[in-house]
Order: structure tokens, then C-alpha cells, then sequence
């Protein structure tokens, strides 16, 4: 893969807009997307859970999955305030 690659998130007033970028020696925006809160939250999430169970399983455990779950933890904080 050429990369790097990342996905860029901005709060709008409709929910996200998520800015998928090559980030390479010229920073272009590949696509972008106005994506609703509660489901992009929640698919998030469980991407988050189902990854950090398969690295359980398979002792892949690092500081990286730490984070993650971290980060995972967060995330479920701020959607329950951003959805209260």
C-alpha cells in the first residue's frame, strides 16, 4: 500500500463529516462522507470491541490494544453526552 492514510473527523451540525486523506508527499482528500452520530458511534465501537476480542483470543495483547481499549472507553463516555 502506498500510504499513509487517514480519516480526518469534524463535528457538524448534521453529525460528522469524515475526510478520508493520502497523506503522501502531496496531502489530497481521497473521498469524504456527512455521517449521522449514533450510527457512526456505534459502528466504530463495535469494530473496537470485535478487534480488541480477536487480539484477546489470540494473545495479541500490546500497548497498542491498550490504547485502543482506552480510547474505546472514551468514546463511549462522549457519545452518551453527546447523545443525553
Amino acid at each position: 500500500m502506498e500510504g499513509p492514510y487517514l480519516v480526518e473527523l469534524s463535528r457538524q451540525a448534521a453529525g460528522f463529516r469524515l475526510e478520508c486523506i493520502h497523506a503522501g508527499l502531496r496531502r489530497r482528500t481521497v473521498d469524504d462522507a456527512l455521517v449521522e452520530v449514533r450510527p457512526f458511534a456505534e459502528s466504530l465501537l463495535a469494530a473496537a470491541d470485535a478487534t480488541l476480542r480477536m487480539c484477546e483470543e489470540r494473545w495479541w495483547w500490546s500497548s497498542d490494544t491498550d490504547t485502543l481499549k482506552g480510547a474505546a472507553a472514551v468514546l463511549r463516555e462522549e457519545v452518551k453526552k453527546l447523545l443525553a
